[in-house]
């Protein structure tokens, strides 16, 4: 898919991108924690300079690092 730059990229509607703010509340972790979770792996998408997440994606992967480690 192309966006109007010619860029190739994936189009994610608003309402599905949750802020980091958004899901610090969620999991109830701190920004901290988050960014070392992206290290580990957890998925995310960067818009600029902010960073955003989609939740079904981080929940699934959540499920396979914790089946992982256990």
């Amino acid at each position: 898919m192309e966006n109007q730059s010619g860029q190739s990229g994936i189009r994610y509607p608003l309402a599905e991108l949750l802020s980091t703010e958004e899901m610090e509340t969620l999991l109830g972790v701190s920004r901290q924690t988050l960014y070392g979770l992206r290290k580990k792996g957890m998925p995310y998408v960067r818009l600029g300079q902010r960073v955003f997440y989609i939740e079904p994606n981080v929940m699934a992967w959540l499920k396979t690092v914790e089946t992982s480690e256990t």
